[in-house]
This record gives C-alpha cells, structure tokens and sequence, in this order.
C-alpha cells in the first residue's frame, strides 16, 4: 500500500458491541490490510474494553465509549424517544456514540476520517482520496426511506439531494464538516444536536434518522466540489447469507477470494437471519466432519 495514500485518511473509526465480536475479529485485521490510515479506533462499551482489546489487532486503539456520552446517554435517549423507537434506543445510542467519537476528538478540522460499520470486511484494498484533487470518494446504496429524509428537513431545513443514499457500510469525511453541521443543528434548535434529534422523532416507524444519510447529504450539499460517489461501487449487504458462523475457517477464507473478484467489502450484519444457502453450507460441513 502506497504510503501518500495512508496518510491522506487520518483515522478509519468503528463502534462494536461483543454481540458482533466474531466478525469484527476477522474485520480488524482485513481493515488494517486494505483500508490504509494514519490511525484506527474502535469505540466499544467500557465493560468491554479487555474483551476487545484482547480480540483485536493491537494496532487499533480500543477505548470506552463513556467518553463520547456525556450528552446522549441511553438513558437521556429512552426518556425522549416514543412509540417505534421504544426499540431502538441501543440503535440511535451507537449512531451518536459514533458522531460524537469524531466531532469531539482531538483531530484536525481538516483531518480526514472513515467511518466504517464492524460488521463489514473490506476484500481487497480501498482508498477514499481521490488522487490528484483530493476528492472524498463514497460508496452509496439503494434506500429510500422518506423518515431519514423528513428528520433531516426538521433539523436542517433541506432532504435528499442525490438519487442514491449514503448508506454503505462506510463514510468517508472531514472532521469540520461534521463539526459545522452539528453547529447548524444546534443553531437552528437551539439546543444540543442529539436532543435536537431526537425531538424530531415521531415514532411512526422506529427507523427514522441515520447518521450516513445526513453526513452525506451535507457533505454533497455544502462541498459539492469536494466530494463524488466512487465509480466502482460494488459492495454486498447480505453476507450473511453466504458465509459460515467460522469467518476464520478455510470455506470463508475461500469465500473472501472468491467475493473478492467482484466485490470490495461484505458486511456480515448479525440481525440477517440464516439463509437456506447457508444452511446448505453448515449440513455440508457436519456430514463431511471438517472444521471449516
């Protein structure tokens, strides 16, 4: 890996739980060999720092998520949200965690960071800078889902400017960026950007806000000039359905190489439930008695 191309990403920043430990085990280390950064953080719950640190490649900085909490506590969350999102507080708690892991680090406004999702591994070497201008280069996907866009239009007074979303696994951004839009939030609110969200969340669908989709969609909107969809954009969700629980034995080992042909990442999202592919795969392996 190109060492300009390292330096230009300042850090690829994750949040886990141990729920998801298996695949970030294997993630981790695929991060550090195709994902090249200055540095890389994973942000885990504190009662899990040992656990991680202890499943991790020591090259990554595991630190406690209490420290990007103080304004967006589980419990402040659970107080504030009603109806579908009764549900998903754990899920709004991770997206703030993650927000605040960047915009209240020690980095550089100008610093770059990547954003990328545990349950995700890169197959093959992935470079978010373009060469020559400097462009942010993103990975986009295929929702559509009106509530992420109506939040942001309470928050900010504009939806959706591109015809694709913004969730895919992984951002890339400008640590000012982020800092200006959460300033814009509070300006407009009046008060801090995660009570600001969630004040703008109705309940109707337990899905109504996303960190990628509004990052992206200020990013695009306020630095046109800066930021462009990469032209490769072939990456696959639904890795679940294809790769056996052992992420480390030989069939997903053989898996990745071949996905790799094709695909730059996989994510493994623990809440896809087993496919008859994959349960094809787990009789297989029992009959033939292998440990794969």
């Amino acid at each position: 890996m190109s060492s300009s191309f390292s330096k230009q990403v300042k850090r690829v920043v994750s949040v886990c739980e141990a729920r998801d430990i298996r695949v970030w085990k294997v993630a981790a280390e695929k991060i550090i060999l195709h994902v090249p950064a200055e540095s890389y953080q994973l942000v885990c719950p504190n009662s899990q720092v040992t656990q991680f640190r202890e499943a991790t490649h020591p090259e990554w900085e595991v630190v406690g998520e209490d420290g990007y909490t103080v304004d967006c506590t589980v419990a402040m969350i659970r107080e504030r949200v009603t109806g579908a999102n009764v549900q998903r507080v754990h899920w709004l708690f991770q997206q703030f965690v993650k927000i605040n892991a960047i915009a209240r680090s020690g980095l550089d406004n100008n610093d770059v960071v990547v954003i990328w999702d545990a349950d995700t591994i890169p197959l093959r070497d992935i470079h978010f800078v373009e060469a020559g201008t400097g462009r942010l280069m993103c990975y986009h996907g295929t929702e559509r889902h009106l509530p992420y866009f109506q939040t942001m239009e309470s928050l900010l007074g504009f939806g959706r400017v591109t015809e694709v979303s913004f969730i895919a696994q992984c951002l890339p951004l400008k640590v000012g960026w982020l800092r200006d839009l959460l300033a814009e939030i509070e300006h407009r609110a009046g008060q801090p950007y995660a009570e600001a969200v969630l004040s703008c969340l109705p309940g109707l669908s337990g899905a109504e806000f996303s960190e990628y989709e509004m990052i992206g969609t200020w990013m695009f909107r306020q630095h046109p000039q800066s930021v462009i969809f990469k032209k490769r954009n072939h990456w696959i969700r639904e890795g679940s359905s294809f790769f056996p629980d052992n992420l480390s034995g030989f069939l997903a080992r053989s898996l990745f190489s071949i996905f790799s042909t094709r695909y730059d990442f996989v994510a493994i999202e623990s809440w896809k439930s087993e496919s008859c592919v994959k349960r094809i795969y787990s009789a297989v392996t029992r009959r033939l008695g292998r440990n794969f």
